[in-house]
């Protein structure tokens, strides 16, 4: 499979790939993943469960993380470790019908860790946003403002 600049190759496993911007993440829960960008030499190795590579333009970062963790989207849980409120609206939105506008860019910038059920979309948003002073006002079913109270 390739993503952005990133090809892994499945060798009987359980993984993860998620694409932010220009950067590619690869995690793998169970098994191993050959993992090469396509522009030569930034990244070519095996990943084994609970290992992760991020490629972003010309650099890689590797890191490691419990394996029970990755891919739990799946399952509809959404595990945020250090992310901004805008990186969390952003995995928010493909489970919801409703449009999620974020309008404060401060508020953006505000670091997150927490679980979340990504079942429950419109409750997420507002423990996710609430903690930090923000509030969610729905125009419509349709649209949520985001914003700083």
């Amino acid at each position: 499979m390739t993503a952005g600049t990133v090809t892994a190759t499945d060798v009987g496993t359980v993984f993860d790939v998620r694409i932010d911007g220009d950067g590619t993440t690869i995690a793998v829960r169970e098994g191993e993943v050959h993992v090469a960008s396509t522009q030569s030499g930034i990244i070519e190795r095996n990943l084994h469960a609970g290992e992760w590579e991020q490629v972003s333009g010309a650099t890689a970062i590797a890191g490691t993380a419990p394996a029970a963790t990755i891919g739990v989207w799946r399952d509809g849980t959404l595990i945020a470790r250090d992310q901004t409120v805008a990186a969390l609206i952003d995995a928010l939105r493909p489970w919801t019908a409703t449009r999620i506008v974020l309008a404060d860019s401060e508020l953006a910038k505000k670091r997150v860790t927490g679980t979340y059920d990504l079942r429950q979309p419109e409750a997420s948003l507002r423990l996710i946003v609430e903690a930090y002073g923000g509030q969610v006002s729905s125009l419509s079913s349709w649209i949520d403002i985001v914003r700083a109270r």
